[in-house]
């Protein structure tokens, strides 16, 4: 029997939001620069794998988004999804969005793209729910520019991760042989947390699907190796996360 997403985990959607949430203005950032890529000022939004919506919020509330239909694989994220008059939110399978087609500008996969097993169809499901000229935003690491901070503390997680993230070509091919073409690709970071110790509490409870990988013992380890660094008088500063951005046209 294949083994379940991780993500469809109702431990994690519980801690999702409270772990992996970031300061507005890093928000703000994130939804300009991803609005920027729309063909239209007001874009209608479709945000795939959107989780407990801490992005499809962000674009209704910050940025110039009209609407935002937001889908998710598991009913646990969306049950506990931030509401917004503006978001609309579905139970869907990127490869099969229940959606009639030409009816986006734009849309945005943020840390998901990993968790697609059939990248091909799910790019020709983006392509065909898009209104020509309409544009496709990935957010994700790629597999030769793993660099979270996770690796410093966990540093096991960096091999698992390199045999489960996608590379650059590999999202690339896959997406333009389903009809769309890439424009552009950019590296963008931003602070998600004041300090290393508001960071640490945000990532024990293991908010993000990549913790799922490691026994108790190793998250422990990791831990650990957190405290000691605070505990030195490390981390002063806040912690920021890099993102690798591919952009593609319908």
């Amino acid at each position: 029997m294949p083994r379940a997403q991780p993500y469809l985990d109702a431990r994690l959607a519980s801690v999702y939001t409270a772990g992996n949430d970031m300061p507005d203005q890093s928000l703000r950032a994130w939804a300009g620069l991803i609005t920027e890529c729309s063909p239209v000022r007001s874009p209608d939004v479709l945000n795939v794998g959107a989780g407990t919506g801490i992005f499809a919020a962000a674009l209704a509330r910050l940025a110039a988004a009209r609407k935002v239909v937001a889908v998710d694989e598991s009913p646990a994220m969306l049950a506990r999804a931030t509401r917004h008059e503006q978001v609309r939110y579905l139970t869907a399978d990127a490869a099969a969005l229940p959606i009639a087609g030409a009816r986006f500008d734009l849309a945005l996969l943020s840390r998901v793209i990993h968790h697609v097993p059939d990248r091909s169809r799910a790019g020709a499901e983006l392509k065909r729910v898009l209104r020509p000229g309409g544009a496709v935003v990935v957010r994700t690491t790629v597999r030769e520019r793993l660099d979270s901070i996770v690796y410093e503390y966990w540093p096991e997680l960096h091999a698992l991760d390199a045999g489960r993230f996608p590379s650059e070509s590999e999202i690339i091919t896959d997406f333009t042989a389903a009809g769309l073409r890439a424009t552009g690709v950019l590296s963008f970071s931003q602070p998600v947390q004041p300090s290393l110790q508001a960071w640490r509490d945000a990532v024990r409870r293991r908010p993000q699907s990549k913790f799922g990988q490691l026994t108790d013992v190793q998250f422990r380890s990791g831990l650990m190796r957190l405290d000691r660094e605070i505990a030195a008088g490390g981390g002063a500063e806040a912690v920021s996360e890099r993102y690798d951005v591919l952009i593609f046209a319908a």
